[in-house]
């Protein structure tokens, strides 16, 4: 239960605030960048760290080119 109660928490909070596209994907690249810390290569990380950085209008950008709008 003591596992579940953080994952509860957090899909509360989302329900709460509304959850839009746009910060759900700035919640899921904060994870990312704290995951990208994990990781010993430093060239790696560094290219973690760059993908975790990209903003939101850019990854919608690459999103609609790639499926065609």
């Amino acid at each position: 239960m003591k596992r579940l109660l953080p994952t509860i928490t957090l899909l509360i909070f989302l329900y709460l605030m509304g959850c839009t596209a746009h910060p759900a994907y700035s919640i899921g690249q904060s994870w990312r960048d704290n995951q990208c810390d994990n990781i010993m290569d430093a060239e790696e990380r560094n290219r973690c760290i760059s993908g975790a950085k990209q903003s939101y209008d850019d990854y919608k950008r690459e999103s609609d080119a790639a499926i065609g709008k």
